[in-house]
């Protein structure tokens, strides 16, 4: 399934195995980082009033404290990322938290719930479609 290389640490001799991850968890994994990057100062900073008038338009009124929210979730999607970088479960599993705390947040808002319910399913059946050929890499 993978190949198997030896390297030593100290006085031990271990055996780690070879991971390679495929082109589309690659991109994946570099459009998250790159998104979050940006979402996590974008959302920590208050939006102009040309901005907030759109959003108000496509949201509602937005409460002064989602920003802030917002810009720690994508920071908490950044650790996340990482983990699935370094082949971590928790990596995934934090995603899934991070995705259903968000649908409470946009509850909590007075958001259009539907679309928020709706980017979450699609956010995590794409994860899950990558991931799920690399799950026996993930510890």
């Amino acid at each position: 399934m993978f190949n198997q290389t030896m390297y030593s640490s100290g006085s031990r001799a271990r055996f780690t195995p070879n991971r390679e991850r495929s082109g589309c968890l690659w991109i994946l994994l570099i459009l998250g980082t790159v998104g979050g990057i940006v979402s996590m100062f974008r959302g920590c900073s208050m939006p102009d009033k040309d901005s907030m008038a759109m959003l108000s338009a496509f949201y509602g009124e937005t409460p002064d404290w989602y920003w802030y929210v917002n810009g720690f979730s994508q920071f908490l999607g950044l650790i996340c990322i990482f983990g699935i970088w370094f082949w971590k479960k928790w990596g995934w599993y934090g995603i899934i938290v991070i995705n259903v705390v968000g649908i409470l947040v946009a509850m909590a808002a007075n958001f259009l719930i539907g679309y928020t319910i709706l980017g979450a399913i699609i956010g995590l059946a794409i994860w899950w479609a990558v991931l799920s050929g690399h799950w026996h890499n993930l510890e």
